[in-house]
């Protein structure tokens, strides 16, 4: 049976993602047995990565145990971790910490060989102090596809052929196009839109077919005024759409859709609008996003699996197709005509720039800052002004 594809929800705060990798840098070159395993889980919670403040994991602790845990000044030892792992009796406590390795082995953070824990490149530039988790999340997804030689969940080339990511940046593109064409608000995808159709697109090829059946459904949800037989109609959609995804529960459609979502967001390649509804191509990375889809249709590769993890867990691939120095000079003309215009309505004096990108990004955030509080003087509006300067700082 057909799967819709997730991120994990083990992490549903990408940020946890780096502690995670803390806790696991002591098992770097060590046998991925069931001891270091359970070890594992156990360092995550000696170093309140896991449990702490979670009131499902403490419900069933003792007091005495719920103390030592609460108590931050209190640094746990080994030991009490342990104390703490075993009171929980697991059925299975090795597949705690297996479970706690994968989204980290998926993402190509961390990879087994010789059944042995190895942390990447990837995983080394995350442990970095320089380190930029968009960045990293941006260069970990452009490889991510199904089918792939370590996910047995989705190995079957009859079903799977998909960059997921990449797919999305292009589903998201065909249905602007066609709404452009048949004279449509163009507005991305609703996040109901990507629920049943962005999860379940588990094949390259039928990019356009799935934007086609997005219109359709969005021409005739908008038509029904009446909400009762709105969800209706988004009830029949997804039994008929996705009667084949043996894992398409309302549950999960939402849950999978609302973690995947927010882990796309950290790229910066798509953002939210609509009043947080819809999910669109970042237009501040438009030069990019349009090179990478012109080079990439969004179909796997074939790899070994020595090729596959050696390629997803190198922080130095993809070479991306902008960064040959033509294209270079495309994002630099581009930000640099958003950073005048900004400048001009902010009545201030041009700065000259050199030609370097990061420093251009970071001197048109500074612009619209300030074009933001300028705009919001009014203190009623205070509101709106720190809402959107979060937004401006999640797609910088």
């Amino acid at each position: 049976m057909k799967k819709i594809w997730s991120i994990s929800t083990t992490l549903r705060n990408p940020e946890r993602l780096r502690n995670f990798l803390i806790a696991l840098k002591d098992f770097d070159g060590q046998i991925w047995d069931k001891t270091n395993q359970i070890n594992f889980q156990i360092n995550l919670i000696k170093l309140r990565f896991y449990g702490y403040e979670n009131s499902q994991f403490e419900s069933s602790l003792s007091e005495e145990h719920k103390e030592i845990l609460s108590n931050i000044s209190h640094e746990l030892t080994f030991e009490e971790a342990r104390a703490i792992f075993d009171s929980k009796n697991y059925e299975d406590p090795a597949m705690r910490g297996r479970t706690s390795f994968k989204p980290l082995q998926k993402m190509g953070i961390v990879f087994l060989k010789n059944n042995r824990v190895f942390i990447s490149s990837l995983g080394k530039y995350l442990l970095s102090n320089n380190y930029d988790l968009g960045e990293l999340f941006f260069k970990s997804f452009l490889k991510w596809q199904y089918p792939n030689p370590v996910d047995i969940e989705f190995k079957d080339k009859n079903f799977y052929n998909i960059k997921p990511f990449i797919a999305i940046l292009h589903l998201i593109n065909e249905v602007n196009k066609l709404c452009e064409k048949q004279n449509l608000k163009v507005k991305g995808i609703s996040k109901l839109e990507f629920e049943i159709f962005g999860q379940s697109l588990i094949n390259f090829k039928k990019i356009y077919t799935t934007a086609l059946s997005i219109i359709d459904f969005r021409q005739k949800y908008e038509s029904i005024k009446d909400y009762k037989l709105q969800l209706a109609f988004i009830e029949n959609t997804q039994k008929t759409y996705l009667k084949e995804y043996v894992n398409a529960t309302d549950e999960n459609l939402k849950d999978y859709a609302d973690n995947t979502i927010r882990y796309f967001r950290l790229t910066r390649y798509i953002y939210i609008r609509g009043g947080g509804f819809y999910i669109d191509l970042e237009p501040r990375r438009i030069v990019e996003i349009n090179k990478l889809l012109e080079t990439d249709n969004g179909e796997a590769n074939n790899f070994s699996e020595d090729e596959y993890i050696n390629f997803i867990s190198d922080i130095n691939l993809p070479v991306l197709p902008w960064q040959i120095e033509s294209e270079q000079q495309k994002i630099f003309k581009h930000i640099n005509s958003e950073i005048r215009k900004l400048e001009s309505e902010l009545y201030i004096s041009h700065k000259i720039l050199i030609n370097d990108i990061d420093s251009l990004k970071a001197y048109r955030k500074e612009l619209q800052d300030q074009l933001l509080k300028q705009k919001y003087q009014d203190i009623y509006k205070i509101d709106e002004v720190i809402q959107n300067l979060k937004k401006l700082r999640n797609l910088i």
